[in-house]
């Protein structure tokens, strides 16, 4: 039977869809966007009606949302109250999740994303290229992946299941077979115009095309050549003198890929050092640092999940050598706390840390970080570490300072990523790191979320079966703030009750605080919605205690 489409954000790659899927019989009856979206519709679907993105949404049973990856989730939020329980909500992005859909589906409508693994640099070139290309189907059940594949197979596509929490990984690899190549030919095309050759492009286009024949003919490995294949250190050290004189801004980019061809020639590109040592660990950093190259740095406590991989993955993104350390710290555990129960297998976070990309696992024992037992000198979270968390795990923050300034000296000089789920501690640490001058970097990674919006935690393996679906009550009561603020509420303690009615109302959850911060005013309880405020939420469920937060809309 055939649908009615809305393409929501006209761009490209909805344009060029809702062509096909016209072609293929379906009746595309409404797009939306800007002025942009309004010529391409004008000119590839003449007489379609051009609506708001609310309207175009309430005129169809399909919506396909083509807006950039980071509007996908106000976009949703747009149309929601024109959506019902009958329709489809669809985004092409290659790595935003499902979760962006999160306002279609509080009003029942099935979601999915569809994304075409092609380049598009403009519609026409799109309508020719999606049929015959893989288009990646995420959904979260059977009906809704049928629909996603049928979707694509209409406009010519090749269907292709991924799941949500691979999307990242999967859309990095695809930048690495489009965008980046083109960026490494970029390269290129400057350094042969440095070297002499006016126009290089057609010269070296036959080297271009031989090469990506030989990568999808052989495989990569086996179409390697060049002195990191033949172990030529001499040419790799005369390149690297010409970069250093006449192109120093290639040289990471140089650095960085000779690196993992000289790991390819070798027969591994992703092995990782494993080291218990300090004085290894510094050694490492500093050759790094020697030469001009970044160290990306990620502590953990073990227990490696996806809320760390992503902070992984990030580090990769940005810097040369990336250091995940591991140690379950005794100091930042109460005397009713998990910390002898806490989960430690380091053989599978070294797996995990191996596939997406860690260089070397800082895995110390007891005695390499204390070394005299507990330590004489600790350091002072100050007053931010009295209150909530530090209420109510005392002593919690003085042990989570101590641990990561000692990190901090061993690794040295970094750019260290750490994610918001844990925001106060976030904030210490950034405040500890501003006030002793460490030369650190911090970087904030967004939270990352099972599908029903559970932040992802290492405690969450304590919970049973009926405490894990009582846990989404955490991130529903942080919705309920938001959509409450959303809809003009400015007093914060409102805002608290709210949160509170929420957890309360199921009976496996125990609050342990709810709180409105303001962020801008040192993270002081707010009395007022401001710009930058922040709710947070802990209760127990069980013997188990989660937390979890959330920006809330500005006023």
């Amino acid at each position: 039977m055939p649908l009615d489409i809305a393409i929501v954000g006209a761009g490209r790659v909805g344009t060029a869809l809702g062509v096909l899927l016209a072609e293929s019989g379906h009746r595309v009856v409404a797009a939306s966007g800007r002025s942009g979206s309004r010529a391409r519709v004008d000119r590839f679907l003449p007489g379609l009606p051009f609506l708001s993105h609310a309207e175009a949404a309430a005129s169809a049973s399909a919506v396909i949302i083509g807006v950039p990856d980071d509007s996908i989730a106000a976009v949703c939020e747009e149309i929601a109250g024109s959506l019902h329980a009958e329709q489809t909500v669809a985004h092409l992005s290659g790595s935003a999740s499902l979760q962006t859909l999160a306002a279609a589906r509080r009003t029942g409508t099935r979601t999915l994303s569809m994304h075409p693994l092609q380049t598009f640099p403009g519609v026409v070139q799109a309508i020719e290229r999606l049929p015959g290309s893989g288009i990646a189907i995420t959904a979260e059940d059977e009906e809704t992946y049928a629909l996603g594949e049928r979707l694509a197979k209409d406009a010519g596509g090749r269907p292709f299941r991924l799941s949500d929490e691979q999307k990242p990984l999967y859309h990095a690899a695809a930048v690495f077979c489009s965008n980046y190549l083109a960026a490494v030919e970029s390269i290129a095309e400057q350094l042969f115009h440095a070297a002499g050759l006016d126009n290089p492009v057609p010269l070296f286009a036959p080297l271009a095309r031989a090469t990506l024949d030989n990568v999808l003919d052989l495989g990569p490995s086996a179409a390697l050549t060049g002195p990191a294949a033949r172990g030529d250190a001499g040419t790799v050290q005369r390149n690297l003198e010409a970069l250093r004189e006449q192109a120093p801004w290639a040289l990471p980019a140089y650095v960085a890929l000779a690196h993992v061809a000289a790991e390819m020639a070798q027969g591994g590109a992703d092995r990782v050092e494993v080291t218990s040592k300090v004085e290894r660990l510094r050694e490492l950093c500093d050759e790094t640092r020697a030469t001009g190259e970044r160290v990306g740095f990620v502590p953990t406590m073990g227990a490696l999940h996806e809320g760390h991989l992503s902070l992984i993955r990030r580090a990769r993104d940005e810097a040369a050598l990336v250091v995940l350390s591991v140690f379950v710290n005794p100091l930042q555990f109460g005397p009713e706390e998990d910390y002898r129960h806490y989960p430690r297998d380091l053989a599978a976070d070294s797996d995990l840390a191996e596939k997406v990309g860690v260089d070397v696992i800082f895995a110390p024992d007891d005695g390499e970080m204390y070394e005299k037992g507990k330590p004489g000198v600790t350091v002072d979270p100050g007053p931010l570490g009295e209150v909530l968390e530090g209420a109510s795990r005392p002593g919690h923050f003085r042990g989570v300072c101590t641990i990561v300034a000692k990190l901090f000296n061993m690794v040295g000089p970094c750019r260290a990523y750490f994610g918001e789920k844990d925001f106060q501690q976030l904030v210490i640490v950034r405040t500890m790191v501003r006030n002793l001058d460490f030369p650190v970097e911090i970087e904030e990674c967004p939270i990352v979320r099972e599908p029903d919006g559970v932040a992802m935690s290492s405690r969450n393996a304590y919970l049973s079966s009926e405490e894990r679906r009582a846990a989404t009550c955490l991130y529903r009561a942080l919705i309920r703030a938001a959509e409450v603020v959303a809809h003009g509420e400015r007093n914060a303690n409102v805002v608290k009750a709210e949160m509170a009615k929420v957890i309360g109302a199921e009976p496996l959850a125990r609050i342990d605080y709810v709180s409105v911060v303001d962020e801008e005013r040192g993270f002081a309880e707010a009395e007022r919605i401001r710009e930058r405020s922040r709710a947070l939420v802990a209760a127990r469920l069980g013997t188990t205690r989660l937390i979890d937060n959330m920006r809330l809309p500005r006023p």
